[in-house]
């Protein structure tokens, strides 16, 4: 396998590309043929991975997922206007474009915030028209998943 790896970024390794159609019916046949090596192969998997970070927890690392759930959990508690919410991202990554201030008008829809996470953007968008309050995100500022980005008051108490 490593072996195959060098060969294609060297550009060494032929390909064997075909075009061909998808068949839903086929593809269930064959997880429903395949269903108990499939569920053998998950728990196998899962058992590993539990093995894994339990070995992590005794070494004392910590796991990223429970780094961002810590981090995204600590009290943010904001004294906010009547109608007022707060809008989270619902990834962690990067600010990659932080597309509105403080007062600038939004319909719910809108593009607040990009996010970058794995090379893609990710929109965080207004979830009701309303007023931007306050923005907490900078451009290039690493987020966590459920990190308040802004608040944003609603239309009627703008």
């Amino acid at each position: 396998m490593l072996r195959y790896r060098q060969d294609v970024i060297s550009g060494k390794a032929k390909l064997d590309i075909r075009e061909e159609t998808f068949s839903l019916r086929q593809y269930n046949d064959f997880l429903r043929q395949n269903a108990d090596e499939i569920a053998a192969c998950k728990q196998r998997q899962q058992a590993a991975f539990d093995a894994e970070r339990e070995r992590w927890a005794q070494a004392g690392q910590v796991y990223a997922d429970d780094q961002a759930v810590a981090a995204a959990a600590i009290d943010t508690e904001l004294d906010l206007p009547a109608g007022a919410r707060a809008v989270a991202s619902h990834i962690a990554g990067n600010v990659w474009q932080v597309l509105v201030q403080a007062g600038a008008s939004v319909k719910q829809g809108d593009t607040l915030v990009v996010v970058e996470s794995m090379k893609m953007e990710f929109p965080v968008t207004a979830p009701a028209d309303g007023t931007v309050w306050k923005v907490f995100c900078n451009e290039g500022a690493q987020i966590s998943a459920g990190q308040d980005l802004l608040v944003l008051q609603a239309g009627e108490d703008a």
